[in-house]
């Protein structure tokens, strides 16, 4: 194992000058390299990480496939909470990734999810993974921040190897791959705006681009630029979409909610106008002929029960026909 951990070492010092991230060929770079082999070096790897991340004074850049490990997500938020400036990218198939983008987004962190599911994207993935800590430090390799990779306590575990390279040149080209995914995930988010209904726009894609739109003036210049080559109908749609983002946000009323809910329709986020819309169109449904009918039909619920029914009557909503998990999770809010 330490011979190969030499020869690892002794390959990324003669390749580190000119293959990083398009460093011209035979370019002298004087680097400090240290080399992980996990699992066996695990524990070594684990302490270096939050090392590193404890010792951030100005910026930390993040950018993997994977985040599903809760203790390098803690770190990161904890890194935020100092001052420092923590910006993140991950792949849009990370199997966490709403409780992900929620936990990031309280803690004041907008993090770019490349949006590699959607049709616009043409296959392509985020599949870096790599840190950058104040323009000085490289964390790279093969793992990503998965338990598998990191957890010494899980049953299995994969195979990976970690370099931590010390320089501000190789520091500067991983920085600029940091950005050119973050402007292509922004580019497609553009993009998949523009092709799509609101009502069919990922939540992702909806939440992250109108805090982008808020809080980071690069966003709006691929915005700009990108509406050079939409057609009309595409331009449309994004300025509908962005318009509608700058109106004060109204939430749907309870008997908008419990009517969608009971239908299997409401979704998390949905504004009044939305759940207006929606109602309307599952009426106009109702009064078609049964047969053309597109609509969800309500499936058979328990009802709610008379104590249920009694405490939402307290506040001035009528439970006609409500469900009982529709009266449980409406006394939930009340």
């Amino acid at each position: 194992m330490e011979i190969l951990k030499k020869l690892f070492f002794v390959a990324i010092i003669l390749l580190s000058g000119c293959i990083i991230y398009g460093m011209e060929p035979g370019q002298s770079v004087q680097a400090l390299v240290k080399t992980y082999m996990l699992p066996d070096d695990q524990e070594a790897a684990n302490e270096e990480f939050i090392a590193l991340l404890d010792n951030a004074k100005q910026q930390v850049l993040i950018s993997t496939y994977w985040i599903t490990d809760e203790f390098v997500v803690h770190k990161i938020i904890e890194v935020k909470k100092r001052g420092v400036d923590v910006q993140v990218i991950f792949d849009e198939s990370t199997q966490t990734r709403n409780d992900l983008i929620s936990n990031f987004l309280k803690n004041n962190i907008v993090p770019i999810v490349f949006p590699s599911q959607q049709p616009e994207a043409d296959g392509s993935l985020m599949h870096n993974k790599f840190l950058v800590i104040d323009n000085q430090i490289v964390w790279t390799g093969s793992a990503n921040f998965t338990k598998k990779a990191f957890d010494p306590n899980v049953t299995r575990f994969n195979h990976e190897n970690v370099v931590i390279i010390e320089s501000s040149n190789i520091a500067d080209n991983f920085k600029q791959g940091f950005s050119e995914a973050k402007n292509d995930a922004e580019t497609l988010y553009v993009r998949v705006i523009a092709n799509k209904n609101q009502n069919d726009l990922p939540n992702f894609i909806a939440e992250i681009s109108t805090r982008l739109l808020k809080e980071d003036p690069g966003f709006k210049d691929i915005l700009q630029e990108e509406m050079r080559n939409l057609d009309q109908t595409q331009k449309n749609r994004v300025q509908s979409f962005f318009e509608l983002q700058k109106k004060p946000f109204r939430p749907p009323t309870n008997n908008q909610r419990l009517f969608l809910n009971s239908r299997g329709l409401f979704k998390t986020g949905m504004s009044f106008d939305e759940a207006s819309d929606l109602i309307g169109k599952i009426k106009e449904q109702g009064r078609m002929p049964y047969g053309q009918r597109q609509m969800p039909v309500r499936q058979q619920q328990r009802p709610a029960s008379d104590f249920q029914k009694k405490i939402i009557r307290s506040h001035g909503i009528n439970p006609s026909g409500m469900s009982y998990d529709e009266a449980y999770a409406l006394i939930g809010q009340l």
